[in-house]
């Protein structure tokens, strides 16, 4: 039952970003790549596993590669430097909910080594977004360049 539930949401909260944008689009891009990236730190499969055989899921992994089509829209659509401001917005969204959660946790007496590793998660998880959004742009830009359409960028 929670994949079905992973899978319609994968379909709702792509729905509903596309159909959103036709009426405002930079804030919902913004709003949604921010939402996400914050929350795809939230609900990991750590913290809200779904599991299917041996495989474990969360939403985190919607919630991630939305985070990552609502930059490369914004690269197509816009600019590589809307794009990066974007993403940077986003990472300072993590840092912050990652600050709020560390004081929030060490003033109710959490255990501060576990407070600090939870801290640590969401510091590898803005390094890991940042490789992976300079990545993304390195080769959506070097696509563009050479001709290839969008619709075979996106899903690439």
């Amino acid at each position: 039952m929670g994949f079905a539930l992973l899978v319609i949401f994968m379909f709702v909260a792509y729905g509903l970003t596309t159909l959103c944008r036709r009426w405002i689009d930079v804030p919902t891009l913004l709003g949604v790549a921010i939402g996400c990236a914050v929350n795809a730190n939230l609900y990991t499969p750590l913290t809200h596993p779904v599991a299917i055989g041996p495989f474990t899921f969360s939403a985190e992994i919607v919630l991630y590669t939305l985070f990552m089509y609502t930059v490369i829209i914004r690269v197509l659509d816009y600019s590589y430097e809307k794009a990066s401001y974007m993403t940077l917005t986003s990472i300072a969204a993590i840092i912050i909910s990652a600050v709020i959660e560390l004081f929030a946790l060490l003033s109710v007496g959490k255990d501060v080594v576990e407070t600090l590793k939870t801290f640590s998660y969401y510091i590898f998880s803005c390094i890991g977004t940042i490789a992976g959004v300079w990545l993304m742009i390195l080769i959506t830009v070097k696509c563009r360049a050479k001709g290839i359409s969008s619709y075979l960028i996106i899903p690439f």
